[in-house]
C-alpha cells in the first residue's frame, strides 16, 4: 500500500503578462535555519530590521529595544541605556565607525560603547536610515526624508524633504540609494526620488512601497504592505507576482539569489527560474518576517515578528523528516535507486524520495499487513530494491511494488567486484550469493557467535567482516582469520572499515576512534596511526567510515568529521567537523550512502540528512577579535575612576592602576557569525608571559598578583577553518609600584645607607688599628699550629683515599666487565656513573646453562656504605644462582631478601636494594623478570611499554610478599632498558628540579632506534646537560640491550 505525498507546484498567476516558465515551489528538503530567541539571551522577539556593522556585530532592531549580537552573546539595550525610545526601527554606520540608531522618538549614536542622543534630531519620527555614498546620513519617517551631516555635532540637520499637500499620507517607511547615487524613498503613498533638491514621484506605482531592487537590465522590483511583487522596466509596470503574502523586505545576496521576507508565508528565494518558498515545513520554524540582511560571511539574517532572529547559512545540510512526509524519523537504511530516487527505510516502512520533484512515496504495508522491521536497503537489479529484515522476513520492491521474501533477512548487503552479493546475517555468518547459487561463510570458528554485520571487499579482493566481537574478521581463499590484540589489532570490536586510495585501511572502533592499518604481504595487520579526540576528532565513538575522493568521512556520536587524505599524506592531519551549528541537528549519525550527484546521505534518529560538500567552502574570512570587558578582582568597575576616557571598544585609555589593584580579568570575542562556537583563542600578557597560551575555546583570561610594570594584553582568534588573525588585539596598561619600590625612594635609601656605611667604616678603622698589633701576634701563633694540624690531616686523608681507591678496584673487579657481557649479549650499553669513588649501584650478569641473567641494583646508601652493601648483595645473588641453583628471578630475590633480613636487618634496619633481575631465554624469544621498585622499559614495534614492578625493596620493608615473576615475549629488534633511580632523581634543568621518570621515558623513546653506543653517549650528554653545575645527587646506572 502506497501513501503518496507530493510537493505542490503552484503556477504563478499574474495580473498582466504571465511570467513564462517561472513557478513558486516549496524547498525540496528542510534547510538549516537557526533561531535565536529569549532562550539564547535575546530580550525582544518582535523585530523590524537587522544590520551588520564594520566590526562584525549584528544589530537587531525591535519593538521593545535594541540587541547587539557577537555570535555567542546578545547585549540588550533599552531606554535606560540611552535610547530615545524602546521602538527601534533601523541602524546604519557612519564613516567614523559610529552606529546610528533610529527610533520613533529620534536618533541615537552608539560610540565608545555608549549611546549619545542627537539633541537637534529628537523630534524626528524615524522608521529607517542609511549612509549615503558621500558619508552623510539619510533618515525616513513620518516627517519625510531627512538629510544629516554626521560630522556636524552642533547642527547635524542639513535639510528635511516633505511631500506636497496633494499627497495625503506623507509618511515614509524606507529609503535607499539607487545605482546612480540618487536618494529614493518608499512609503504609504508610493515611491519617490529626490530630483533637483525636491521630492518627486518616481513612477505610477501606488502605495504602499517598502523596498526596491535594481537589476543590470533596468528592471526594478518593488514590494510593499498588502501588495504583490511589482516588476517595472523603463518606468512601466510589466508584471505582478502574487506570492501568497506581501513582502516587506528584499535582498540580492552575494551569489545573485533574490530573497524576499514576507509577512505570513516565510521567505522566498528566486534563483533566476523559480521562487522557492521556505516556511515551517521546510525547516523555517516561523512564517512572519519584517527584514532580511546578509552579513560579510554570506549568512542571511531574518528579523521575525514574534520569534526573534533567524540565521540561514546555506544548504550544506538538508533534511527529510516526518515534517517532509516520512512515516518515521528513525532512519535505518538509505540507498540510491534509479529514476532520481533515494530509498529510505525507517523502522516498519520503506519510502522513495524523488530528488527532482521532491515527491515522497511511503510503503507501510505488504499484502495488507504492517511491514516487519526493516534495518537495511540494497539496490540490486534495475528498479529492484531489497529491504532486509531482522526478524521474520524481508521484502523486495520491484518497480515500486513490494513483495514479501523470507530470504531477505540480514543486517546489510553489498555487491563485490565479481558480481557476488554478500549479506551479513545474525546466526549464519556471511551469505554469499552467486547467481542462483548461495552458500554461508561460517565464522563461529574464530569468534563466539556466527553473527556478521557487514562484508566489505577491498581492492585486493580480500573481504573484511564486521562482527561486533573482538577485533575484525578477514576472509581470503575460503579461510576466515581474526585480527585482535594477539596479532596486531585491538580487542575492541570494529564498527566499520574503509580502504583509501593509498592502500591503507581505516577501521572504526567504538570509544577508541579510527585506526589506520596496513596489511603486509603475509596478510598480517599493523596499526600505523590513529584518529582520536585529542587530535581533532569530534568524538571517539565512531559509527561509520568511508573513503571517497581522497577524503575520509566519519559518522560519529557528535557529528560528521572529514579529513583530507591528500593533506594527511603530506603530513597535515586536519579534521573538519559538522554538528548542530552547521545544520546537522541530530549529530549522532551514520554514513548511509553517496549518491550519483555527490551528496552524502546520513541516517539519524531525527530523519535523513543530505550533505552537499559543494556548499561548504573554506572560510577565508578572519574572525574580528575584540577585548570586550575588563574586571577588577572579578567585579565590573567604572574605569573612568582610573582613566579619562574610553576607546572605541569601551575600554579605558592609558589605564594606570596602583600595586594593590593587580587582579584583572579580560573578556574577549572573536566574531565569526558562520560558526561562532568553533572559534579558538590564544592570548598572552606581554611583560609577564613568555609564550602564547594553548588554543582554548574559553573567552576570558584571568591574571592575579600582577607585579608592577607596563603590560600589553594580546589576544588573537581563529575561525572554524583554522585561519588565525594576522595581528592580535592589544590593550596596554600599567601597574604602578608602591612608594618603597620607586626610584626616588631607592635614591634616598641608598644615600642614607652609604652615609651610615661611611661613618661605620671610619669608626671601625680606629678600632681595627688598635687590634691590629694583637691580632698579628695571634695570627702568627695560630698559623704555626694550623700548619702542623694540616700536615697531619693530609697524611690521614691520603691513607683514607688510598683505601677507598683500592676498594673501588675491588668493586670493579667484582662487577662483570663489558667484554664479559659481550660474550652473552651482542648489542648493549652500560652507563655507570658513581657519585663518589665507590658506588652503591651495581650490575651483575651470569650465563647459566642456556639462559642469560642480567641484574641492575641500587643498594641502600652510596659511597663507602653503599659499596659495602653492594658487595654483600652481589654475594647473596651469586650464592642464590651458583650455589643454591635457584633459576627464577623472583625466587632469587626472595632468597636474597631472607638472607638480608636474617643477617643484617634484625635490629629494624631497612638495608637492602631496589632493582631488576632479568632471565633471557633466547631460544624462545622470551624473558622473565622480577622488579623491586624499578619499572623496566621495553620498546617493541615503535611502542613504548612500561613494565610493572613490585612496590617493595629486596630487604626489610612494609610488605613481606613473594616477588612477582613476569614473563614477556619479545621480537628481534626490541630494546629493553634497566636502570636505578639515580638518573631520574638528578636535580637540574632551568628550575633546578628533579628530572623524574617521565623525562627519562621521553629521552629513551626519542633515541631507541639509534645504535647502543649512540644511545649511551646521548643519555650521558642529556644527564650532564640537565645536571649542569649542580652536584650529582646519587649513583647512576642504566643498561640498554637490544634483543
Amino acid at each position: 500500500m502506497f501513501k503518496k505525498i507530493g510537493l505542490l507546484l503552484i503556477i504563478v498567476q499574474f495580473l498582466w503578462t504571465p511570467l513564462s516558465g517561472q513557478t513558486i515551489i516549496s524547498a525540496p528538503r528542510e534547510a538549516n535555519f537557526v533561531n535565536y530567541t529569549t532562550e539564547h539571551g535575546l530580550d525582544y522577539v518582535n523585530g523590524f530590521r537587522v544590520f551588520e556593522d564594520k566590526k562584525g556585530y549584528l544589530w537587531f532592531c525591535t519593538k521593545e529595544g535594541l540587541s547587539r549580537f557577537d555570535g555567542i552573546t546578545f547585549r540588550n539595550f533599552t531606554v535606560a541605556d540611552g535610547l530615545p525610545s524602546p521602538i527601534v526601527t533601523g541602524a546604519c554606520q557612519d564613516n567614523n565607525g559610529n552606529v546610528w540608531i533610529s527610533t520613533v522618538k529620534g536618533l541615537a549614536i552608539f560610540k565608545n560603547n555608549r549611546f549619545d542622543t542627537v539633541p537637534n534630531l529628537k523630534r524626528i519620527q524615524c522608521i529607517n536610515l542609511i549612509k549615503a555614498n558621500d558619508g552623510t546620513i539619510w533618515a525616513a519617517g513620518g516627517d519625510g526624508l531627512t538629510h544629516i551631516d554626521p560630522l556636524n555635532k552642533e547642527k547635524p540637520l542639513m535639510k528635511n524633504y516633505i511631500l506636497g499637500e496633494k499627497v495625503a499620507n506623507k509618511a515614509f517607511r524606507n529609503l535607499w540609494q539607487n545605482k546612480k547615487g540618487e536618494i529614493m524613498g518608499g512609503g504609504e503613498s508610493g515611491c519617490f526620488i529626490i530630483k533637483n533638491d525636491s521630492l518627486v514621484r518616481y513612477n505610477d506605482l501606488p502605495g504602499p512601497v517598502y523596498t526596491m531592487l535594481e537589476f543590470e537590465d533596468g528592471t526594478e522590483w518593488f514590494t510593499g504592505w498588502d501588495r504583490p511583487l511589482s516588476i517595472y522596466k523603463n518606468g512601466k509596470l510589466e508584471k505582478e507576482i502574487k506570492l501568497g503574502s506581501f513582502a516587506l523586505d528584499m535582498l540580492r545576496d552575494a551569489k545573485g539569489n533574490i530573497w524576499l521576507a514576507t509577512w505570513d508565508k516565510g521567505i522566498f528565494k528566486y534563483n533566476g527560474t523559480d521562487f522557492i518558498n521556505y516556511s515551517a515545513k521546510e525547516g523555517l520554524a516561523f512564517n512572519s518576517f519584517w527584514g532580511i540582511d546578509e552579513d560579510s560571511g554570506g549568512n542571511l539574517w531574518l528579523s521575525s515578528w514574534g520569534r526573534g532572529l533567524f540565521k540561514y547559512s546555506g544548504e550544506s545540510f538538508t533534511r527529510l523528516s516526518d515534517k517532509s512526509g516520512l512515516p518515521s524519523n528513525n532512519i535505518t537504511g538509505v540507498v540510491e535507486g534509479e529514476q532520481n530516487k533515494i530509498w529510505i527505510s525507517s523502522e516498519q516502512s520503506v519510502s522513495s524520495y524523488n530528488t527532482v520533484t521532491g515527491e515522497i512515496n511511503n510503503i507501510t504495508k505488504c499484502d495488507g499487513k504492517d511491514l516487519s522491521l526493516v534495518i537495511s536497503l540494497y539496490a540490486d537489479k534495475p528498479k529492484e530494491i531489497w529491504a532486509l529484515g531482522y526478524i521474520g522476513q524481508g521484502y523486495k520492491i520491484i518497480e515500486d511494488k513490494i513483495i514479501a521474501d523470507k530470504n531477505m533477512i540480514g543486517f546489510s548487503a553489498n555487491k563485490d567486484s565479481q558480481g557476488n552479493i554478500w549479506i551479513g546475517t545474525d546466526k549464519n555468518g556471511a551469505l554469499k550469493i552467486t547467481g542462483n547459487d548461495s552458500r554461508f561463510i561460517n565464522v563461529s570458528g574464530v569468534q563466539p557467535t556466527n553473527r556478521v554485520i557487514s562484508v566489505t571487499e577491498d581492492t585486493k579482493h580480500n573481504y573484511w567482516l564486521i562482527n561486533e566481537h573482538k577485533g575484525i574478521l578477514f576472509y581470503k581463499n575460503d579461510v576466515v582469520k581474526s585480527f585482535n590484540r594477539s596479532n596486531g589489532f585491538l580487542n575492541e570490536p570494529a564498527t566499520a572499515i574503509a580502504e583509501d586510495s593509498f592502500g591503507f585501511y581505516w577501521i572504526a572502533v567504538p570509544t577508541k576512534g579510527v585506526y589506520k592499518c596496513a596489511l603486509d604481504k603475509s596478510d598480517n595487520i599493523r596499526i600505523v596511526d590513529s584518529l582520536v579526540a585529542s587530535c581533532g576528532l569530534i568524538s571517539n565513538n565512531v559509527r561509520s567510515v568511508a573513503a571517497v575522493n581522497n577524503k575520509l568521512y566519519m559518522g560519529t556520536k557528535f557529528g560528521l568529521c572529514i579529513m583530507d587524505l591528500n593533506l594527511y599524506e603530506k603530513g597535515t592531519k586536519k579534521l573538519s567537523y559538522y554538528n548542530k551549528e552547521d545544520g546537522l541537528l541530530n549529530p549522532d549519525c551514520n554514513l548511509a550512502t553517496f549518491d550519483s550527484k555527490g551528496n552524502l546521505w546520513l541516517a539519524t534518529s531525527g530523519g535523513i540528512y543530505a550533505f552537499n560538500a559543494a556548499q561548504t567552502n573554506a572560510n577565508t574570512k578572519e574572525t574580528k577579535t575584540y577585548i570586550t570587558q575588563m574586571y577588577l578582582f572579578f567585579k565590573e568597575v567604572d574605569w573612568l575612576q582610573y582613566s579619562k576616557e574610553y576607546d572605541d571598544n569601551g575600554l579605558p585609555k592609558n589605564l594606570s592602576l596602583n600595586y594593590q589593584q593587580n587582579h584583572l580579568t579580560f573578556k574577549f570575542i572573536g566574531i565569526n557569525l558562520s560558526a561562532p562556537t568553533k572559534v579558538f583563542y590564544q592570548y598572552k600578557l606581554e611583560g609577564l608571559d613568555k609564550d602564547w597560551s594553548p588554543e582554548i575555546n574559553k573567552r576570558e583570561a584571568d591574571y592575579s598578583s600582577i607585579p608592577p610594570g607596563t603590560y600589553t594584553f594580546m589576544v588573537k582568534s581563529c575561525n572554524n577553518d583554522g585561519l588565525w588573525n594576522k595581528e592580535p588585539q592589544t590593550f596596554v596598561f600599567t601597574i604602578t609600584p608602591p612608594f618603597w619600590k620607586t626610584g626616588w625612594f631607592y635614591a634616598i635609601c641608598t644615600f642614607v645607607l652609604l652615609l651610615g656605611f661611611y661613618l661605620f667604616v671610619k669608626s671601625r678603622e680606629r678600632k681595627l688599628q688598635r687590634q691590629k698589633v694583637v691580632l698579628e701576634q695571634k695570627v702568627d701563633q695560630r698559623t704555626h699550629q694550623l700548619k702542623l694540624a694540616f700536615e697531619q690531616i693530609g697524611v690521614k686523608n691520603k691513607e683514607i683515599t688510598d683505601s677507598i681507591n683500592y676498594a673501588s678496584k675491588i668493586q670493579a673487579a667484582l662487577l662483570p666487565s663489558q667484554e664479559d657481557i659481550k660474550l652473552l649479549a651482542k648489542d648493549f650499553f652500560i652507563l655507570f656513573k658513581p657519585k663518589d669513588i665507590v658506588s652503591g649501584d651495581f650490575y651483575w650478569a651470569e650465563q647459566k646453562e642456556n639462559k642469560f641473567y642480567l641484574a641492575i641494583c641500587d643498594s641502600t646508601g652510596h659511597g663507602v656504605p653503599g659499596a659495602f652493601m653492594s658487595l654483600l648483595n652481589l654475594n647473596f645473588i651469586n650464592e642464590a644462582v651458583n650455589e643454591k641453583n635457584i633459576s627464577k628471578p623472583n625466587e632469587i630475590f626472595n632468597y636474597v631478601r631472607n638472607e638480608l633480613i636474617s643477617g643484617i636487618s634484625k635490629e629494624g634496619q631497612n638495608d637492602g636494594f631496589d632493582g631488576t633481575l632479568v632471565c633471557f631465554d633466547k631460544a624462545n624469544n622470551t624473558f622473565t623478570y622480577t622488579a623491586a621498585n624499578t619499572k623496566p622499559i621495553l620498546i617493541s614495534n615503535h611502542t613504548i611499554k612500561i613494565l610493572p614492578a613490585d612496590k617493595m625493596p629486596v630487604g626489610k620493608g612494609e610488605k613481606d610478599e613473594s616477588f612477582t615473576l613476569h614473563e614477556v615475549d619479545y621480537k628481534a629488534g626490541d630494546t629493553l632498558y634497566l636502570f636505578t633511580d639515580g638518573y631520574a632523581d638528578q636535580f637540574g634543568g632551568s628550575n633546578g628540579k628533579k628530572m623524574k621518570f617521565k623525562k627519562l621515558e621521553e629521552i629513551v623513546s626519542s633515541i631507541y632506534y639509534l645504535t647502543m653506543e649512540e644511545q649511551s653517549k646521548i643519555l650521558n650528554q642529556k644527564f650532564n646537560e640537565w645536571k649542569g653545575s649542580l652536584e650529582q645527587v646519587d649513583d647512576v646506572c642504566l643498561i640498554g640491550i637490544r634483543l
